[in-house]
């Protein structure tokens, strides 16, 4: 981006005021020159911490998103946010951690004039309030999520995290040695990344794609891979462009995208879309989840009376099309 043809957030009419003459003095002690003072801050919001394994790989993807931002002429600022393990940090602190990271996303984003934003994160509660931040704030944005823990073999098997719970159980009815269950423990989960299985993280992760929010193949990549580390960097790029085509990405068109993608995923999916769409509106979850579990009873009573089989995904495709319907009606 040669010329910055948009004016700044940060920017004020009359700059003779403390609020940028200030700024500019902190900048300068920051290293920064006039000329940077004059680009798009964009900021990084990485919820990369050292305990949680979904999340430790995620510097290396916040440095490539700084390339890729700095190429294209903004300013770029990184920031931390809340992230839990629903494993290592679980308990009753999970779910508020997701309204936690909303209001730290948001805070950052209004608190310093923020132009545009990169949000970077992979476990369950994470990608839903990077969602519920970016419609709420409004400026371009481009989620990064943060690949899956690739799934190993023991024993001919595919194994992962999901495995430890049943194999508890089969330990104390005495059926799996107690060595070969420690083999599981250090075979399931060997990597860095979102559990391997199609729980919560790697959903919310393709429903991110699916809506636009991320870019095209970032679901379904490796958490350790050099084609995710590849794609950052291209967030980077695509979220300058958003910017200087003033383009907000934040959920306009999302459920008009979603509409035209297969809901048929899993039972996991009709879940996370009804924890998910309560954020969207002034009507509140409640709501919405009486409109979803009324609308999903009447497709289902209706394909049943039609001869149709049970199934656990055509229950879940009903329910996603309520969502999306309940959606429509309020406008979001």
């Amino acid at each position: 981006m040669s010329d910055i043809k948009r004016k700044i957030n940060s920017d004020l009419d009359d700059r003779m005021t403390l609020d940028w003459q200030g700024t500019r003095a902190f900048f300068y002690g920051l290293g920064y020159n006039d000329a940077d003072i004059e680009k798009p801050r964009v900021g990084i919001m990485n919820t990369w911490n050292e305990i949680n394994p979904g999340h430790i790989h995620q510097r290396h993807l916040a440095d490539a998103v700084r390339e890729g931002i700095i190429e294209c002429g903004g300013l770029p600022f990184l920031f931390y946010g809340v992230n839990l393990c629903d494993c290592v940090g679980g308990g009753d602190y999970v779910l508020p951690s997701r309204d936690l990271l909303v209001n730290e996303i948001e805070l950052n984003v209004k608190a310093h004039h923020l132009d545009a934003m990169v949000l970077i994160g992979t476990c369950d509660k994470v990608v839903p309030a990077m969602l519920m931040a970016a419609g709420r704030v409004n400026i371009p944005t481009v989620i990064v999520t943060g690949g899956y823990m690739k799934t190993p073999v023991m024993d001919g098997d595919y194994v992962d995290f999901i495995d430890i719970g049943a194999s508890i159980s089969k330990v104390k009815e005495g059926k799996m040695t107690p060595e070969k269950f420690e083999e599981l423990i250090h075979t399931c989960a060997p990597c860095s990344g979102a559990c391997g299985m199609m729980g919560t993280a790697n959903t919310m992760s393709l429903l991110t794609e699916t809506i636009g929010m991320s870019l095209p193949g970032n679901a379904t990549m490796a958490a350790v891979s050099g084609e995710l580390i590849n794609l950052s960097r291209e967030a980077g790029r695509k979220v300058m462009e958003l910017w200087e085509k003033k383009k907000s990405q934040c959920l306009e068109r999302a459920w008009e995208q979603f509409e035209k993608r297969s809901v048929k995923w899993d039972g996991y999916y009709a879940f996370n879309c009804r924890k998910c769409a309560g954020t969207f509106g002034e009507f509140g979850y409640f709501r919405i989840q009486r409109e979803l579990e009324k609308r999903a009873e009447q497709i289902y009573r209706a394909n049943r009376r039609a001869g149709q089989t049970e199934d656990k995904t055509g229950r879940s495709a009903a329910a996603v099309a309520a969502i999306w319907a309940s959606l429509a009606r309020h406008e979001l």
